[in-house]
């Protein structure tokens, strides 16, 4: 409620933001007040709203409650179901679908549609139906797809998957029911908690008729995200050709794996120069895909540019990046149960100041298959490149640097939302041939 008292003038963007949940909140369990329609006025007049989908779908609900005409949002919708937002911002990799964000701005539109708005139902059905490939084979919402490390709780991320979900589930109870219900037995409440926490237990919880999940299995690719996607029994592989300083892909496996991959401007333990800056229409200019679900192959190819320190942040816990000066150039491949990554960096800055890391979730890892390290210890290992064996619930996944690396270090990490919840940070300096790494089940 001390939000509701500042000048709308004072508010920043993020307390805009959650100025217009609080009065949602308020309004969803108590109605609409004369002090929720004054401070909604006041808002629609403040040109925030017009910067951001997010901004704008939190007015155009909580107007929509209030009775008041608003205008109709301005929406990017691909033909694969995803928004693609923030282009207004203008950074340097346009606009992505910010998984929190997507599913934020997905739910409030559901609740227009259920409301009365059917012009947004069939819109928030395709963007629901694209969030469920952000799902691990676990249906957990993955972390690290196009998200800056160390900016978003993994609570938040699956409080904003769940009321998504279930607002679908009123729209489309068969497929979206199965995917709240099982979301909703895994929230666990945020330490700093936003507003939309009041909801959880406001919005009736549909119970799902299935008896079980119908996973989703197989490739899938949208070139509008440059997002690759193969699911199986107990693994998720995902690749991405577009970044905002986040990582070029993922494998997990059972109940652990490689979060997140890609190169690391050094120093180590900040990862504001960590992964792809890079755009969908950079990697249209040089982009090679190669498809064969048949043979169980998959092979994506493409030149990016990595990220650089910036202190322009443009959007609440999104920084911009800088000019690195530097590219990669990636090949990355799935055949059956194995990644293999392949890649090179140039540029005119020297490429002796970068390295490649992998972020890795597990009980343990292995380093030579003998060396033990445990997370959030202080024993860690720095030599010549090794195998890596992680120990992830019932089983175990590899990581093989086959070429192209001329020293490894591992660090042990604690596991939390920092670096993606992380147990190991695995980093290689690189050679001056391309380097290839493979992944696959031990």
């Amino acid at each position: 409620m001390q939000l509701l008292n500042l000048p709308t003038e004072k508010l920043s963007l993020s307390q805009y933001h959650d100025v217009l949940r609080e009065i949602l909140v308020l309004q969803l369990k108590e109605g609409s007040s004369p002090v929720a329609l004054q401070k909604l006025k006041d808002l629609s007049k403040y040109p925030f709203w017009q910067s951001c989908e997010l901004a704008w779908a939190l007015l155009a609900c909580n107007c929509q409650l209030s009775n008041i005409s608003c205008s109709k949002i301005a929406l990017l919708q691909e033909e694969s179901g995803c928004l693609l937002l923030l282009k207004n911002q203008r950074f340097m990799w346009d606009a992505l679908p910010y998984p929190r964000l997507h599913a934020e701005v997905g739910a409030l539109l559901a609740l227009m549609a259920i409301n009365g708005k059917e012009e947004y139902s069939q819109i928030a059905l395709k963007m629901g139906k694209w969030q469920e490939r952000l799902l691990d084979h676990l249906q957990r919402p993955l972390f690290s797809p196009w998200l800056q490390e160390g900016t978003l709780s993994y609570a938040e991320l699956t409080l904003a998957n769940f009321f998504f979900f279930n607002q679908l589930a009123e729209l489309d109870g068969e497929t979206f029911a199965p995917l709240a219900e099982r979301i909703g037995k895994s929230l666990v409440v945020a330490k700093e908690k936003t507003p939309f926490w009041d909801l959880v237990d406001f919005f009736p919880r549909k119970n799902s008729s299935s008896k079980s999940l119908k996973k989703k299995e197989g490739f899938f690719y949208d070139p509008a995200s440059v997002f690759a996607k193969k699911d199986g029994p107990i693994s998720t592989i995902s690749l991405f050709g577009s970044g905002c300083r986040s990582t070029m892909g993922l494998y997990l496996y059972d109940n652990g794996g490689v979060v997140g991959f890609g190169p690391q401007h050094l120093p180590l333990g900040s990862c504001e120069e960590f992964g792809l800056s890079t755009s969908r229409a950079l990697f249209q200019k040089s982009a090679s895909i190669v498809e064969a679900p048949d043979s169980n192959e998959f092979a994506l190819s493409f030149t990016a540019r990595l990220s650089a320190k910036s202190e322009r942040k443009r959007y609440p816990n999104i920084g911009d990046s800088g000019f690195s000066g530097c590219w990669l150039e990636a090949n990355l491949s799935i055949k059956e149960e194995e990644l293999n990554i392949s890649c090179q960096m140039q540029g005119i800055e020297p490429t002796s100041n970068w390295v490649f890391v992998f972020f890795a979730k597990a009980k343990s890892a292995f380093v030579a298959g003998s060396h033990k390290l445990n997370p959030r210890s202080l024993d860690r290992y720095k030599g010549p490149p090794q195998e890596m064996i992680f120990d992830v619930g019932t089983t175990f996944l590899k990581l093989h640097a086959i070429k192209g690396v001329e020293m490894m270090e591992v660090i042990p990490l604690a596991g939390d939302d920092n670096f993606w919840s992380a147990d190991f940070l695995i980093a290689y300096t690189l050679g001056i041939a391309p380097a290839l790494w493979q992944i696959a089940p031990h």
